[in-house]
């Protein structure tokens, strides 16, 4: 006597008709079904009803969890946010939430309702399908171990977090589940230093680099390069910090002495008066022209009435669009140090010259 094909064998294929059906009618699933149903006759009354039942599953799904591509409702809610409405409400709200849960799109990540671990993709590869320039970083000569062999959420959130960058915890504390910084490598190649006061990112990737050590990428400040670290440090005391030498006189005045005669000027950029020359630049590594911190439209920013961006005279000028070049400074593009002196000056408000002359400087008279 002939076997039966149990039921769910006859479902699945029942699935696998379908989809090949509605796949050569272009998505158009009205259309599809009448192909299916002249089809269906010829079956046997079991795989007839195991289509019926798959070609339900399948327009259901379709309309609820995106079976065909979307994953929406006909509501345009998400399906996974809609199946955990309380919970996604609570993470959407918070400060620091991670895109996708910001924009209540939780399917992205999570590929069933009903099984809120089950993920689109698996680990890291699902990081990488959002943040691909991630995926150049695997090729460079030096990648950081818990990136290469692990999943990014032994460092990252994957909802949210009151720290930078999605961090499960401050940088610093992150490096130190690993790296013990009183290990006597450690000290010596940080200048006897066992206490890091600056986020160890300031100089290391945390993902990937072409130098050695995990060095940022970018133009290095010449005593950092040289591992001079002496020209800037005194030894550390007992407590392990960095001691840094008096700034600027002992420091940047060392190799930039000509920036001494600025002090002579009338008006005096109130952090370069106080030697906080750190305040503005990076004293490791440039990744910004002129070793700063920031581009200067937005390190002034931080220190000047943010307000001064729309109510600043040059607000409405065409120059505060983006990409506008400066023809007084080649391939530098209009910014605040194109009508001000950023260390010190002769005139009020430590513009370059007179306003009138400024105008000059691009207008014909």
């Amino acid at each position: 006597m002939r076997k039966s094909i149990p039921n769910s064998d006859l479902e699945e294929v029942g699935k696998k008709f379908v989809r090949q059906t509605l796949n050569c009618s272009d998505d158009n699933q009205l259309a599809a079904m009448r192909p299916l149903g002249r089809d269906a006759r010829h079956l046997c009354m079991g795989l007839r009803a195991a289509l019926v039942c798959a070609l339900a599953a399948l327009v259901s799904s379709t309309q609820a969890a995106g079976f065909f591509g979307s994953k929406k409702s006909s509501t345009g809610d998400d399906p996974f946010l809609a199946a955990h409405a309380e919970k996604g409400k609570e993470l959407r709200a918070t400060k620091g939430a991670h895109a996708p849960v910001a924009e209540g799109s939780c399917s992205k990540c999570h590929a069933s309702p009903k099984e809120p671990t089950k993920m689109v993709l698996e680990g890291k590869e699902l990081c990488l399908s959002c943040h691909k320039e991630r995926a150049a970083d695997l090729a460079k000569a030096t990648v950081h171990p818990p990136f290469k062999d692990m999943d990014c959420s032994t460092c990252h959130s994957p909802h949210g977090s009151e720290n930078r960058a999605l961090l499960n915890a401050p940088a610093n504390q992150m490096c130190t589940t690993c790296h013990a910084l009183d290990d006597e490598d450690i000290k010596k190649s940080h200048h006897g230093i066992s206490i890091m006061e600056m986020e160890c990112t300031s100089c290391h990737s945390p993902h990937a680099s072409a130098n050695p050590k995990l060095i940022l990428e970018g133009k290095q400040h010449v005593p950092f390069k040289s591992r001079s670290c002496e020209l800037c440090h005194d030894k550390p005391g007992k407590d392990g910090k960095a001691a840094l030498k008096d700034t600027p006189e002992k420091t940047c005045f060392a190799c930039h002495s000509d920036f001494r005669k600025l002090s002579e000027k009338s008006v005096i950029h109130p952090p370069f008066a106080a030697g906080s020359c750190i305040d503005c630049h990076e004293p490791h590594i440039r990744r910004i022209p002129g070793q700063l911190k920031k581009v200067p439209q937005e390190l002034c920013l931080t220190c000047h009435d943010a307000g001064l961006k729309d109510s600043h005279p040059a607000a409405g000028h065409p120059t505060s669009k983006k990409g506008v070049m400066d023809p007084r400074r080649k391939d530098h593009p209009f910014d605040c140090v194109s009508c001000h002196e950023p260390h010190a000056g002769t005139f009020p408000s430590l513009t370059r010259y007179e306003p009138r002359t400024l105008c000059e400087g691009c207008h014909q008279k």
